[in-house]
């Protein structure tokens, strides 16, 4: 077989795949511009193929990387049958996507991104398309959730985080942002990896890391130094973490504690043979103080409010971290502020993103609806009994989640409410709120 046959049964290969996809159900209406999308690119790598001659290698070889991708974001496809992860909250991450990352073209027309959502084996994740090939019209983005945690949405604010990684490449946007990151190495331990390193060999470092580099030192016979590669990795998940806490609020916060503390073996350790994140310690820190600068850090609720007061507060100690150690609280106010301000800036520019604090009445209501085990709606009735339909923000919803469970010991719960039936309660509001959105614009999804 030459090589240009072998092309020729790839992509007839792929055309195959692209077309046996469509059996699955995926959700309302969310399959259709992923699909042309690759199709469009399938019949335009079709004809440059047929032009190709059987002794351009390089060409060949071209074609058949350009192909490779495409396959891979299809393949994707299959695994995003509907039932499989909650489309609601996933609605709800297409609609930031929509706002952040379309983009124009050179005729001044709107590219909106296509956000598919998969069920994964894996963890958080968005497979993002950084350099479109020359076939594609619109960038693609795919939305990885962990299978087993499909409807624990309080736990996917953490896509925050995600997001906060797709936007740096998203060109009309990436100047802004990339502002924030300069906020970030301003100074301190992070200014350069030069600096980082002398930082993380500190005589005041916890005890934890001292011990991991005594390990590194041991196994590799010399002393652990950041390179240009991972203290720049580091920097991006510190601006990551910023940007989902300004995105979903405290609970990002309280996601981020639930999930990475429970990965970590202590608040201090770190993998240093392969150091692309920061100590977990040091982020849970970085989240907090930012919570703190916004003002989103206390309870919403007045004492009088008894219980739920009590709830709120047992959840804003949840996601502060007790005594903060002086060397992992490494960036100054000046920079937080400079990064927050930055990324504020685009979330306000983009469809007015960054996180509200909800009101205190709403709230109150939003979690008595948990308490009695109905999901976090608001929807009352007037004088003449017609029902009055609310936009409750997705955050808002999520919050009042996580206040009950935290705070779960000091409400009063209708029969035996856990985790898991907490999440379901709160993914049925969103998909509650979906049809009230729905109705009260007058359209269809």
């Amino acid at each position: 077989m030459t090589p240009l046959a072998f092309l020729n049964e790839e992509l007839a290969n792929v055309e195959r795949v692209l077309k046996e996809s469509l059996r699955h159900e995926y959700g309302p209406n969310r399959s259709r511009d992923y699909y042309e999308e690759c199709a469009s690119r399938l019949a335009v790598m079709r004809a440059t193929i047929a032009a190709l001659s059987p002794t351009d290698r390089l060409a060949i070889a071209t074609q058949l990387s350009e192909l490779g991708r495409l396959s891979s974001f299809i393949s994707l496809l299959e695994r995003s049958h509907l039932g499989e992860f909650s489309w609601p909250f996933a609605d709800a991450i297409r609609r930031i996507a929509d706002l952040l990352l379309t983009e124009l073209d050179l005729s001044g027309n709107e590219k909106r991104p296509i956000l598919h959502v998969v069920a994964d084996g894996g963890g958080y994740l968005i497979h993002n398309e950084i350099i479109p090939g020359y076939s594609s019209n619109r960038r693609l983005a795919v939305v990885a959730f962990p299978r087993p945690l499909k409807h624990h949405v309080l736990l996917h604010t953490i896509f925050g985080h995600e997001i906060g990684h797709t936007t740096l490449f998203a060109p009309h946007i990436s100047q802004d942002l990339t502002d924030a990151i300069l906020h970030l190495v301003a100074g301190g331990p992070l200014a350069s990896h030069g600096s980082a390193t002398q930082w993380i060999k500190d005589s005041n470092a916890p005890v934890d890391l001292k011990s991991v580099l005594a390990d590194y030192k041991a196994r590799a016979g010399h002393d652990f130094e950041f390179t240009q590669s991972s203290w720049s990795s580091w920097v991006v998940e510190f601006f990551c973490d910023i940007f989902g806490c300004l995105l979903f609020g405290p609970s990002f916060a309280a996601a981020h504690v639930a999930l990475l503390k429970s990965m970590h073996s202590s608040d201090f350790a770190v993998g240093l043979d392969n150091p692309t994140h920061p100590p977990y310690g040091v982020r849970h820190i970085l989240v907090a103080r930012v919570t703190q600068a916004l003002g989103w850090s206390a309870p919403i609720t007045l004492a009088r409010d008894g219980p739920i007061f009590e709830a709120e507060k047992a959840f804003f100690d949840y996601i502060q971290m007790g005594p903060v150690d002086a060397w992992a609280d490494i960036f100054t106010t000046h920079q937080l502020s400079g990064a927050i301000d930055a990324i504020r800036t685009v979330l306000d520019a983009n469809g007015k993103l960054l996180y509200t604090s909800p009101k205190r009445d709403d709230l109150i209501r939003l979690i008595r609806n948990l308490c009695d085990g109905i999901p976090p709606v608001i929807n009352e009735l007037d004088e003449f009994g017609n029902s009055q339909l609310s936009s409750t923000a997705v955050p808002h919803i999520l919050l009042s989640g996580w206040i009950t469970w935290i705070g779960s010991d000091k409400l009063s719960l209708t029969g035996s409410l856990g985790f898991f039936d907490l999440n379901r309660l709160c993914d049925l509001a969103l998909l509650q709120q979906c049809g009230i959105d729905i109705v009260k614009r007058g359209s269809v999804i």
